[in-house]
């Protein structure tokens, strides 16, 4: 299940149908923090109308791995590592939040 996360390796494979500037990726994260904001700018960039999130999509963030024990996130920090560096690379931008 782990190969999951190897998102790197997911947008490489999309990448070779699409050109990058059709491909927006949100980071859940960001999405978490400012859903109305991604939003607004994900419509903004596809020239849609804008539109106002339902108040149970804006209350369903900031749910956390906050259980997880610090070997395991360990763990996952360093078996992602390579994967993430090869995203942000493909992305042109740091993700901050996985760090």
């Amino acid at each position: 299940m782990v190969d999951r996360g190897h998102y790197a390796l997911q947008l490489r494979s999309l990448l070779k149908h699409f050109p990058r500037e059709h491909v927006r990726v949100v980071i859940l994260e960001r999405w978490s923090q400012d859903p109305q904001r991604l939003l607004s700018d994900i419509l903004e960039d596809l020239k849609l109308r804008p539109r106002v999130l339902p108040v149970r999509v804006i209350h369903r963030r900031n749910k956390t791995n906050a259980s997880m024990d610090d070997d395991t996130r360990a763990l996952r920090i360093e078996h992602y590592r390579d994967y993430n560096k090869e995203l942000e690379d493909l992305l042109g931008e740091k993700i901050h939040e996985w760090k």
